[in-house]
Order: C-alpha cells, then sequence, then structure tokens
C-alpha cells in the first residue's frame, strides 16, 4: 500500500500513479508562488487531496498527498527544512 492509497487513491503501480495524476489535472485549482511556480491542488470528495508541482515554466515537477477532514489540531512549529530537491518543497 502507497500513501496515496491509504488517502483514498487506488495505487498498485506507477502506471496507476500516472493516470490520477492526469486526471487530478483535468480539475485543478491553481495556487501561484512567484517567482518559483505553482501548486495544483485537487481535491477528491472523499477528502483525498494532491498538490501538484509546477516550475515557472510550467513543467511538472512533483507532487505531494494530503488529505483534508474537519477537525481542531494545536501545533507549534519549531523550524522549517529546506530542500534541495525543488523551491516548492519545503517541511515544518
Amino acid at each position: 500500500m502507497s500513501n496515496l492509497s491509504d488517502i483514498g487513491f487506488p495505487v498498485a503501480g506507477e502506471q496507476d500513479v500516472n493516470e490520477i495524476l492526469m486526471s487530478a489535472l483535468s480539475r485543478v485549482m491553481e495556487l501561484n508562488c512567484p517567482p518559483f511556480g505553482s501548486y495544483y491542488r485537487h481535491a477528491d470528495p472523499s477528502g483525498a487531496e494532491l498538490f501538484i508541482q509546477g516550475n515557472s515554466d510550467q513543467e511538472l515537477i512533483g507532487f505531494n498527498p494530503a488529505f483534508s477532514q474537519g477537525g481542531i489540531a494545536t501545533l507549534l512549529l519549531l523550524r522549517s527544512i529546506e530542500r534541495d530537491t525543488s523551491e516548492l518543497d519545503g517541511a515544518f
């Protein structure tokens, strides 16, 4: 099982991932992040989400699954973590 399957996108292999991404791209909301590029958010009715990353040349450079669900949580972010894979990848 993959992290995509865990949140509601059925994935058995790389071909399934490609099909999900191509399908999701037809139904996305663009979130611009100048000068680095954009995120393209696809939200499934189940709460499963994909954040597809595009650079400033409009090339797809990555994606991250997420899950949206109502609830309350208190978080304390201690530090940001820069990653060298993409300007649109980062972590806390």
